[in-house]
This record gives structure tokens, C-alpha cells and sequence, in this order.
């Protein structure tokens, strides 16, 4: 499906009210509650739901059931996925789902990487419009995998996506699933859901770089190989550590893993850029890089992520300018106020300044907490 210009969707998403969309009984369970009707809340008053999530400490499983329970009554579902994206490489870093899709991630890689289908989250990402629904009769469904071989086998028949995105940057997706025999999303609901994908936006950047509670040593680095039909050959018990800190338990190997092993297969091969950095369960930032060993065959090393390879994604993630990002680099080289202003030819005062914006949009308040944040 095709909405409106970015304007004029937006301009559609803060004003619609989906009162009367009542919420239908689950098949599997679950919410929303069985033989109950719930009021639709209006698309102004989900975006102010999920402002206030973005701005709470909220662990990622978390943030996706409060988001889940914010959209029941405006766009009813009865499952979903929500998916943070590293902003340098494009590679998945978290997921947090509810009664979604199960089982073996690889055909869900194959068909966002390899084959040709409708609204894939790249695709998404650059029309003017974030939003695509599958289900609903539109051309092309005929010859959807993801619709009639990979929703369909798990007893799904409707999808709605929304790509979170700002500034030419993926940053993530939200994906709401119907089950068999549910009516298919609308256009009306598809440009409400249009409503929260700037709050939306804020909250997964937001998660994807929260300090975490306490600071534990560093896990060495191990290694996955993946084999031509994405199974893991072998994975070394360092990996394995790595691998249980996820924030969920994905079998048999995680989609992190499996979209790095299929960025290394592909013409570009295992480009210096495509690293995911990923904050582990426990906090741990987590560097996963893929090299193709022939024959299909990928090495993926899971190894701590070092201050270079955490800035870029670090700077994207907190909306940091070039020059801040200069005096980022030359802070974590242990250089004073006045060292930094001599190499970059600004005064101490103007240095000074910047340390303050960097602290607020770190949410740290000194020099030590500041380095603490991007390390």
C-alpha cells in the first residue's frame, strides 16, 4: 500500500481517531482480552503514551509490551516484534517480541536479504511514506513469501511494519501481526500507527544506548560459523557466553548473527563497517563482525567493542555534530580542557560549552561519566 507525502501523513496521523475500532477475541490467547471491547484511544494521545515511554528507564522487553498495550485499541494486533538497527552498519542489534514469529530465524534473514518481497524495512526506510501492510489484497501479495509461506505457516495472514526513521537513518521497525481469520489493517489504521514513529524513533535510540545499572568485566572474544544453510557448524563456549547475553533467547542462532553472516556473503563482502554493536542483557557492549570463509561459509567473531568502533554508532545514536564528536575522541585520550582546545584551535570556554551539550545529550553531568557513557 501507498499513503500520502511525508507531511500529509503526518499532519492524517495527529489528527485521526479510531474510536469504535473495537478490539476482537484472541485465537491463541493473550490480549486483547477475549469478548472485550476496547475503546481506541486517539492517535494524539498514543504519541503522548510513547513519548513518555522513550523518556522512562525501561528495559527493551519491556518497552515493547507497553508499547504493544499502548496500540491494542488503536491498531488491535495479536502479536509483535520491535527492532533496533544499528545506525552506522544497518545491522540488527536488538529484537523484543510477543507471540510473533517462532521457531528458526533464517528464512525471516533470507527474505529481508535475498529475495524480492514487498515492504522490506530497507525499502521502508526510503519511501515517503514508513508504513506498508501486507494482507490486504494490494498487487504484488500473490507473490509474497513472507505472506503465504512464512506468516501464513505460522498461522498469520495480515502484517503491518512501520520503519523508524529520521535524517536518511534506519533506526529501527515496529512489526504488528494479525492471526488467520482477523480482518486485514486499513489505510486508517496504517496512518495512525504513523503517529508514534517519532516518539517511537526516540525511544529505541534511547534504549539502544542506556548505561546500564552496573558494569560488568568483559566477556573474550569467541566465535560462530555459520554453514551455507545458516546452521552453526560450530560455536566456540566463549561465543556461547556472548550468545546467552542476548536480550532473548533466539534459536538456533540469533538474527543479530545470521543478518551479519548474510552481509558478509554479499558483493560486499566483509566491509571494515559492518559491525553490529550490541548491548548485551547484561550491558555488555557487544562488537559482532562477520568474514566469509568460502563455500558459503561465514565466520561471525563476537568480541568486546572497543571506543572506536562504539563512536560512530555512539555519535548517531546521540545526535552528536563532527566537532563534538572531535572533542569525544581527544576526551577519551585522557586530554585536559586546554590540551583540546589547542589541537582543535578553539578557546577553553568553547570547549567548555560543548562538554555541556555532550553531557545533555548523554544524559551524563561530568568528564568521568561522560567517558563511562561512550565506553
Amino acid at each position: 500500500m501507498f499513503l500520502p507525502g511525508k507531511e500529509i501523513w503526518v499532519a492524517l496521523a495527529l489528527r485521526v481517531l479510531c474510536a469504535g475500532a473495537s478490539a476482537y477475541p484472541r485465537a491463541s490467547g493473550g490480549w486483547p482480552a477475549a469478548h472485550h471491547v476496547l475503546m481506541a484511544p486517539s492517535a494524539t494521545q498514543a504519541h503522548r503514551h510513547v513519548t513518555t515511554l522513550g523518556q522512562a528507564d525501561l528495559p527493551v522487553h519491556e518497552l515493547g509490551a507497553e508499547l504493544s498495550a499502548v496500540l491494542s485499541g488503536l491498531v488491535p494486533h495479536e502479536g509483535y516484534c520491535l527492532i533496533g538497527f544499528d545506525p552506522v552498519s544497518g545491522l540488527r542489534t536488538f529484537t523484543t517480541e510477543r507471540n510473533a514469529l517462532v521457531g528458526d530465524p533464517a528464512p525471516m534473514v533470507r527474505n529481508e536479504t535475498a529475495e524480492h518481497d514487498l515492504h522490506r524495512f530497507t525499502d521502508l526506510a526510503r519511501r515517503p511514506s514508513p508504513v506498508g501492510t501486507l494482507g490486504g489484497g494490494a498487487p504484488g501479495e500473490e507473490r509474497s513469501p513472507r505472506l503465504h509461506e512464512i506468516l501464513a505457516g505460522q498461522g498469520f495472514s495480515r502484517e503491518l511494519r512501520l520503519a523508524l526513521r529520521g535524517r536518511g537513518t534506519l533506526w529501527g521497525a515496529l512489526v504488528l501481526l494479525r492471526e488467520r481469520g482477523r480482518p486485514a489493517f486499513t489505510d486508517q489504521e496504517a496512518v495512525a500507527a504513523t503517529a508514534i514513529a517519532g516518539p517511537l524513533t526516540w525511544a529505541v535510540r534511547q534504549v539502544s544506548v542506556r548505561p546500564p545499572a552496573q558494569l560488568l568485566p568483559p566477556l573474550p572474544p569467541g566465535v560462530v560459523v555459520v554453514g551455507p544453510d545458516d546452521t552453526a557448524e560450530a560455536i566456540s563456549s566463549q561465543a556461547a557466553a556472548w550468545l546467552s547475553d542476548f536480550h532473548t533467547a533466539e534459536h538456533p542462532l540469533p538474527y543479530a548473527v545470521l543478518l551479519a553472516a548474510a552481509a558478509a556473503r554479499s558483493q560486499d563482502g566483509a566491509r571494515a563497517d559492518h559491525l553490529a554493536r550490541i548491548r548485551t542483557r547484561s550491558g555488555r557492549w557487544l562488537c559482532l563482525a562477520a568474514c566469509p570463509l568460502g563455500g558459503e561459509r561465514v565466520a561471525v567473531v563476537l568480541q568486546p567493542a572497543t571506543s572506536d568502533q562504539l563512536l560512530p554508532a555512539l555519535a548517531a545514536w546521540h545526535g552528536l555534530t563532527p566537532r563534538q564528536l572531535d572533542v569525544v575522541h581527544l576526551l577519551l585520550q585522557a586530554h585536559s580542557i586546554k590540551q583540546i582546545a589547542r589541537r582543535l584551535d578553539l578557546s577553553p570556554h568553547t570547549v567548555e560549552d560543548h562538554l555541556k551539550t555532550l553531557y545533555r545529550k548523554t544524559g551524563t553531568n561530568s568528564q568521568q561519566g561522560l567517558i563511562a557513557a561512550l565506553r
